[in-house]
């Protein structure tokens, strides 16, 4: 990542955060972070943050991950996390409830379509 999106990506981070009025010490620990790594992006000092890591800030931040993720000069598939992974994170749901929707997908990305969202399948009526 060049030394201008490092900047970038930084400066950022440092705007959301101020505009809420959050301390560095208070967005790592809504991110799940540490103030460190929050400083050390903030003032360009990581090349080389995780997608995982920058998901989290911008969570926390409430701004669109995908800015992070250009500054970052991630692309979209290093950038995106498996699908159960995604699920917990976003929607706070269980392993077991993740694990479901995946199976779902599976089954739209097979062909299947006919499994309602209630789970029967059309024309059933049990």
């Amino acid at each position: 990542m060049n030394n201008s999106n490092l900047q970038q990506l930084g400066d950022t981070i440092r705007a959301a955060r101020e505009a809420q009025g959050l301390t560095v010490r208070a967005l790592g620990e809504a991110a799940k972070v540490s103030a460190s790594m929050v400083t050390r992006l903030e003032t360009a000092q990581l090349p080389d943050p995780r997608a995982n890591h920058l998901a989290a800030l911008a969570r926390a931040l409430q701004i669109d991950v995908e800015d992070l993720y250009a500054y970052a000069g991630l692309t979209a598939a290093e950038a995106l996390p498996e699908l159960p992974a995604y699920l917990r994170a976003k929607y706070n749901l269980p392993p077991t409830a993740a694990a479901r929707i995946e199976e779902l997908m599976r089954e739209f990305e097979g062909g299947d379509t006919s499994t309602s969202p209630e789970g029967t399948r059309d024309g059933d009526t049990t």
